[in-house]
Order: structure tokens, then sequence, then C-alpha cells
């Protein structure tokens, strides 16, 4: 899944507003390292853009850029074996003993992600526009028999 446009111009406001705080406090931070984990960001050539945009803001500091399930991973697990989910607007089950990782769903709201809230939606959706449709038909059924 590429890095969405309104992902990268978020960023961009982020960053924005950050230089504009340090301008007017007169106060410029420099971190050490920065960390950017966003949904979506998994391709080398989406890591690159928001590393240059990081650089912009930050230029002399350390990046760690990946997706979000990333840092939940490190935040959940640190170097430690374990299961973690997300179920957020997508959802995604990941597993790690030793070196070896694996992962179940993730794959967006086109490839499933059973359980995370843009399907709940759309089952939610899924269910008034059948019951409606259900009862327009009853309804039809019983008005004919009149």
């Amino acid at each position: 899944m590429k890095l969405s446009k309104q992902a990268i111009a978020s960023l961009k406001e982020i960053f924005r507003k950050q230089f504009q705080k340090e301008l007017f406090t007169g106060k410029f931070v420099q971190p050490t390292a920065v960390g950017a984990f966003l949904a979506g960001c998994r391709t080398h050539v989406d890591k690159a853009h928001v590393r240059r945009l990081l650089q912009k803001i930050w230029p002399h500091s350390r990046y760690v850029v990946g997706n979000d399930t990333m840092s939940a991973f490190a935040a959940a697990l640190g170097e430690n074996d374990g299961i973690m989910l997300i179920c957020g607007t997508g959802s995604i089950v990941q597993a790690r003993r030793g070196e070896t990782i694996v992962q179940f769903g993730g794959w967006g709201h086109v490839g499933g992600d059973r359980g995370g809230g843009y399907w709940m939606g759309r089952e939610l959706l899924r269910s008034v526009f059948r019951s409606h449709d259900e009862r327009s038909a009853i309804e039809f059924l019983l008005r004919a028999d009149d």
C-alpha cells in the first residue's frame, strides 16, 4: 500500500507547525533521533519521501521510518517473542518467534482487514440496507394480499 497524498500533506502540516513554533519561541529543537511510523508507509519510496520531509525540519537527526505496525510491535513486545493485534481503521496480527515474523491481515480495506473499523462500518451498513430491503419486500407482499 502506497503512502497516501493525505498522509504526506498531514506530515507537512505537522512539520510546518513545529517549525513555526520553534521560530516563535526562538527555541530550535534538534532531536538526536526522530521516528515516524505511518499507516501505508511500506515501500522504500514512501520511506525516502518521509525521510526527506524530516530532514527539512531536523537536518542533523537520525531517522527511523516505517509503517505503524512496526512501532506498535516494538512498543508491545520490545525484543521479546509474542503476538500483537491491531484493530483500528484496519486490522493486522503479527507474531514473532526468534528471527521469524509472520503476519496475517493488514492488507487495507480492499484486501479485507476483517475486524477493523472500516470492515465493521461496512458490515453495519450492509446489515441496515439488508434489513431495509427485507422489510420493504415483506410490506410489498403483504399489501399485495389486500
